[in-house]
């Protein structure tokens, strides 16, 4: 959620839920290292630990989804 200003910049709200963050996922991305298997789905809905196979059409998982 964003709340443009005239002014002053924007405040912007971040509430995700989310197990990570999409941040972490592309550091391990870029690094070739795989993640925790709590923390990504591929483009198909499975649970995956290759960080490209979200970037390529995945999410990330909800916090408390184990």
């Amino acid at each position: 959620m964003a709340f443009p200003e005239k002014n002053e910049p924007p405040i912007v709200v971040n509430m995700e839920t989310n197990a990570c963050v999409y941040g972490k996922v592309e550091i391990a991305e870029r690094k070739k290292e795989s993640v925790p298997e709590d923390w990504i789905f591929g483009k198909h809905g499975n649970v995956v630990e290759h960080p490209e196979e979200m970037i390529d059409g995945g999410t990330l998982l909800p916090l408390g989804r184990f």
